[in-house]
């Protein structure tokens, strides 16, 4: 029997009836009292919960029902991959003791449905992050970063003319003097910057404060200046402060030549607290821009955030504004960041050219602040060459989250299949149910598994594949900007196959950290 969400729906006030008849209402609440679990009441798996309780906000001092909704026994995947429940023991609250303890208190006599729905009550885990996940990774557009640079190229040096008439020899050009950057960096400080990084001991306020000491002591210190500004830094995160917080932002350090001692200070007095006046705090910043750029100034921005705006503003358009008026570029380095957070925080960085990068360790932050110094160094090169290094920055990143991601789903699948899998054999051990349901339910589970896994592998080839297209367009599109511009075919060529080595190393390398990690963690 296959179990869609329309057929399971239809005769949930059948099983409700038929439950509470049974008495079964009151062996679950028995298990919910003496194992602490949350698990959702058999006969409440299909119903939505009540719009009223959806709507009722519990003063805090009142006790509330917290109680997850629990997946429901679907077999078909797109009815899996929707499912908006979740287990209330799976993911990393896994508790083996305690799904067994609940497993012990679990009715007999359930049929094959109802007993399957039990187990997923317990371990069964949510993809629709998952399948959020997948759709970003493939909404990147490499076309639109590329386009800001290309509208802005007569402001940025051109390569050397390739040739030109003999009459005419091509003068040696002078070098110019190397750029200076005016860089100002916006630190999220809303209460959400308490939360640490996965398997991280401080919080990302911290490790954020670390990246930018990292940058101030790297960045050249004859030619840059640097602005340390924070928003979101008064008040909390609570509606009553939200008027406070969403008005809050400061600048806390700025100078020409960096002193580590006072730009340490300056970070040491700062702490999460409230909103997220992201739009309000880039605006105010123009303040700090230099005119004139890029001649002999660019102006750079980084933003250092684990979240987006939510007083209210639009950065988009506010980041679009300073480029146009300050030819600003805008790089954004986003914190463990959710997919939709990612989206609107990549869209930040692209419509100037900038870079983006979602970091979820100190050592991928870290590197992401190198990045940020050594395109400092590059102020210099022609245009086509610092948008090739956009372009394979952003390819790089996008195809390390992909397989990243590609790799955590496919384990959290494995994982909940396990789970399911001893948990079946358990009840099955125990009398709870008979042979012929312990097979029924154990085909649903290896169906499940299976239908996961290849959807995980089919959207990952796709979404591998559209970035891979994506990236080659750009990089054909900008050989011929380069060559539209006089340049030589073989040099830019020759740069590009440079860099793609390199990133190719840089991937190699990042994949023996991953296994040297891994290894790492079974050997504890």
């Amino acid at each position: 029997m296959r179990i869609t969400k329309s057929a399971f729906l239809s005769s949930s006030l059948l099983i409700c009836s038929l439950l509470f008849l049974s008495g079964c209402a009151t062996v679950i609440e028995k298990i919910q009292h003496t194992t602490g679990n949350q698990v959702e009441k058999v006969e409440q798996l299909a119903v939505q919960e009540s719009e009223e309780q959806e709507a009722e906000e519990t003063p805090r001092h009142e006790e509330k029902s917290d109680l997850p909704k629990s997946p429901a026994p679907y077999t078909e995947l797109n009815d899996i991959l929707t499912d908006d429940g979740k287990g209330e023991y799976a993911g990393e609250k896994y508790n083996r003791d305690k799904v067994f303890l609940a497993l012990d208190q679990m009715p007999k006599g359930l049929t094959d449905d109802k007993a399957y729905a039990y187990l997923l009550g317990l371990v069964g885990e949510n993809y629709r992050s998952d399948v959020d996940r997948f759709k970003s990774l493939g909404e990147v557009d490499y076309k639109k970063k590329v386009d800001v640079w290309v509208q802005a190229r007569q402001k940025y040096p051109k390569p050397t003319p390739a040739s030109a008439p003999k009459e005419q020899p091509i003068p040696t050009p002078k070098p110019e003097p190397p750029k200076k950057v005016n860089m100002s960096v916006l630190l999220d400080s809303s209460g959400s910057m308490e939360s640490r990084l996965p398997e991280q001991s401080k919080s990302k306020m911290d490790s954020a404060k670390q990246g930018i000491e990292q940058l101030a002591s790297a960045l050249p210190q004859d030619r840059s200046m640097l602005q340390v500004k924070v928003y979101g830094h008064q008040g909390t995160s609570a509606q009553k402060d939200k008027e406070l917080s969403c008005q809050s932002e400061a600048k806390i350090y700025a100078a020409d030549k960096v002193d580590n001692g006072k730009l340490k200070e300056a970070l040491s007095r700062v702490h999460p607290a409230g909103y997220n006046p992201l739009a309000l705090v880039m605006h105010n910043s123009s303040r700090d821009l230099q005119k004139g750029a890029p001649a002999t100034v660019e102006n750079h921005m980084l933003i250092i955030s684990d979240g987006f705006e939510n007083c209210g503003g639009d950065p988009v358009q506010v980041a679009k504004r300073l480029h146009q008026d300050y030819l600003a570029n805008i790089h954004v380095i986003g914190l463990d960041v959710e997919p939709d957070t990612e989206r609107q925080l990549r869209e930040v960085s692209t419509v100037t050219g900038g870079d983006y990068q979602t970091v979820t360790d100190e050592k991928e932050l870290k590197e992401a602040v190198k990045e940020r110094v050594q395109a400092v160094n590059r102020l210099n090169e022609p245009w086509q060459m610092r948008a090739l290094h956009t372009v394979i920055n952003a390819h790089h990143q996008d195809e390390k989250g992909l397989t990243k991601h590609h790799k955590q789903m496919m384990e959290k699948v494995q994982l909940e299949y396990q789970r399911l899998d001893e948990a079946n054999l358990y009840i099955k051990k125990e009398g709870k149910i008979d042979k012929k349901t312990w097979t029924e339910i154990d085909s649903w589970i290896s169906g499940r598994r299976q239908q996961l896994e290849t959807y995980t592998e089919s959207r990952y080839g796709e979404v591998d594949s559209k970035l891979d297209v994506a990236f080659q367009e750009e990089t054909h599109r900008l050989l011929n900007e380069w060559e539209k511009d006089g340049g030589k075919k073989e040099e830019f060529q020759n740069k590009a196959v440079q860099l793609l080595k390199d990133d190719l190393l840089k991937k190699k390398a990042e994949e023996v950290e991953v296994q040297t990690d891994l290894a790492n963690k079974q050997s504890e």
